[in-house]
């Protein structure tokens, strides 16, 4: 069954969510420091 998530994770770009599957996810909060913390919004009016 690990196999099977390892490659449904692989074909869908969802390491992530095979991670948090086996529970070893680590989540961490924004910085604040402007070193990882990026937000772009991108306002088109054409």
């Amino acid at each position: 069954m690990a196999l099977a998530l390892a490659r449904a994770s692989v074909n869908y770009n969802d390491g992530d969510g095979y991670v948090q599957a086996l529970g070893d996810s680590a989540m961490t909060p924004p910085t604040l420091t402007n070193v990882n913390d990026f937000c772009v919004i991108v306002i088109d009016n054409v």
